[in-house]
């Protein structure tokens, strides 16, 4: 299980991949005046988050598994269910795809692996600053 430390650390390295700045840029876009509620989450990893921000969350971010942000376990996103098409032949998508349409498509996977690495990057760096707070408290002692 890779669950990228706490639960502000998930959410703040889940919300960079979606292009948001910071914690503050994070509290704008949720529609707070104040980000005091994303900040306690921040300085106690141990702080669990009230259901208006879990819906205010899920409201800005269709797609995000809430399972995974509380927890750490499983994808960051979820995927919505198909219906099944019953009786429906279907052919390769790439038989009738041009070669921008290919590129495009390339390129939306490329962009989508980038996003997912900087968010593990940023995940890491989270967790590495905090191993090094840590690491200091205890020289200090």
């Amino acid at each position: 299980m890779n669950n990228y430390g706490s639960f502000f650390s998930r959410l703040l390295s889940y919300a960079q991949s979606k292009g948001v700045k910071n914690t503050s840029d994070l509290a704008k876009k949720l529609g707070y005046d104040k980000p005091e509620r994303l900040y306690r989450l921040k300085r106690d990893p141990e702080a669990r988050p009230s259901f208006e921000v879990l819906e205010d969350l899920t409201n800005l971010f269709e797609s995000l598994n809430l399972r995974w942000l509380i927890t750490g376990e499983g994808q960051q996103e979820i995927t919505p269910h198909e219906e099944p098409e019953y009786n429906m032949a279907r052919e390769p998508e790439g038989v009738y795809l041009t070669k921008a349409q290919e590129q495009e498509k390339l390129l939306s996977e490329k962009e989508r692996i980038i996003a997912q690495q900087q968010a593990t990057i940023g995940a890491l760096n989270e967790a590495y600053g905090q191993l090094k707070l840590r690491f200091e408290e205890i020289k200090e002692k």
